[in-house]
C-alpha cells in the first residue's frame, strides 16, 4: 500500500514558521516575566548619623541603588522616606545615633501594599530644617545644616518695620502659579496626595459631594500644565481616582473615594505644593 504524505503548500508552510517562532517568543518572555517576578526586593542594610562641621547628615545604605521618596511632615517635624519593595535588614538599636540639636529621633519600618513589602523612615527633627540630599554608595545621604545663614540687613530693617513679615520670612513660602504632576502615596490606613507646583498653594477649598462621594479641591490663581483634563488611576482603598482640570481662575481637584472617606481628609501647604491626606488621619 502506498502512503502520500499530503501536499503542503508555500502558505501552509509560512503559518506554520510563522507559528513556530511565536511559540519560542512566548516562551522566552515568560521566562523573562518569571525571572522578573522572582527578582529579590531590596534591602536597607544601614542607617547612621555622622556629622561635620557645618551640617548633620542621615546616611541611608542598601544592598543594592535605593530607589525612595521623600515628603515633609508636620507632626512630628521632620521628613518621610518611602522605599517602595524595599525590606528593612537592621534592627531598632541599629537606628540609635548621637543625640544632636537637629536629629530628634529616626524610627523605621515595613509596610505591606498589596503583595509588595515596603519601608518608610522617618527623620524626627527638633527644629524645622532645609535639606539637602546627595547620592552615596548604594544609597544617599540627606543633610541637614546646623545654623542656617543670617538674613541679610535689608530683610532684618524691613522685618522689623513690619513684624507681619516674620512668618512669611520663616517659612520662606512663595505663592505657585503652576501645578507641575500629582503624585500619590499609600500607606497602611492613609493615602497622601502630593500637588507639587513651582511654590506652595495656599489659596484654595475643600469640600465632598456624597453622590457620588468624592472630594473636590478648588486651586485659586493656579495653571494646570496641560490643557485638557487629566485622569490618575489610583485604586487604593482610599482613593480610587485622581481628576483635575484648568480653568481661567483656578484648577479643579477632584478625588473619587468612598462615602466612609468624605469626612476623613485634611490638608496642608507645603513650600513645593500641597499635601492631601486621605483616611486615618496620622499621629
Amino acid at each position: 500500500m502506498n502512503c502520500k504524505l499530503p501536499k503542503i503548500s508555500h502558505r501552509q508552510l509560512a503559518l506554520l514558521f510563522v507559528a513556530v517562532i511565536f511559540t519560542l517568543l512566548l516562551g522566552c518572555n515568560s521566562e523573562n516575566y518569571s525571572a522578573q517576578e522572582s527578582q529579590p526586593a531590596k534591602r536597607i542594610i544601614e542607617i547612621r548619623v555622622d556629622e561635620d562641621d557645618r551640617m548633620w547628615h542621615c546616611v541611608i545604605k542598601g544592598d543594592q541603588q535605593l530607589a525612595f521618596s521623600a515628603i515633609n511632615t508636620v507632626s512630628p517635624t521632620g521628613v518621610s522616606l518611602y522605599f517602595p519593595r524595599t525590606t528593612l535588614d537592621i534592627s531598632e538599636a541599629d537606628l540609635a545615633g548621637p543625640p544632636n540639636e537637629i536629629i530628634e529621633f529616626i524610627k523605621a519600618d515595613m509596610y505591606v501594599d498589596g503583595n509588595l513589602t515596603n519601608t518608610r523612615v522617618l527623620i524626627g527633627l527638633e527644629v524645622s530644617r532645609p535639606y539637602s540630599i546627595a547620592p552615596d554608595k548604594n544609597g544617599f545621604r540627606i543633610s541637614f545644616p546646623k545654623v542656617l545663614d543670617q538674613p541679610s540687613r535689608g530683610v532684618a530693617a524691613a522685618v522689623a518695620q513690619n513684624p507681619r513679615t516674620v512668618a512669611t520670612a520663616k517659612a520662606e513660602f512663595r505663592p505657585g502659579r503652576v501645578l507641575k504632576r500629582v503624585a500619590t502615596t499609600p500607606m497602611p490606613s492613609y493615602i497622601i496626595v502630593n500637588l507639587y507646583a513651582d511654590g506652595s498653594i495656599m489659596d484654595y477649598k475643600s469640600f465632598a459631594i456624597d453622590n457620588p462621594p468624592r472630594i473636590v479641591f478648588d486651586l485659586f490663581n493656579i495653571r494646570a500644565p496641560q490643557k485638557e483634563g487629566q485622569t490618575i488611576e489610583v485604586g487604593s482603598e482610599w482613593v480610587t481616582r485622581i481628576r483635575y482640570n484648568g480653568y481661567p481662575d483656578k484648577v479643579r481637584l477632584v478625588l473619587d473615594t468612598d462615602q466612609q472617606f468624605l469626612n476623613q481628609h485634611f490638608s496642608f501647604a507645603t513650600k513645593s505644593g500641597l499635601l492631601i491626606y486621605v483616611g486615618q488621619k496620622p499621629r
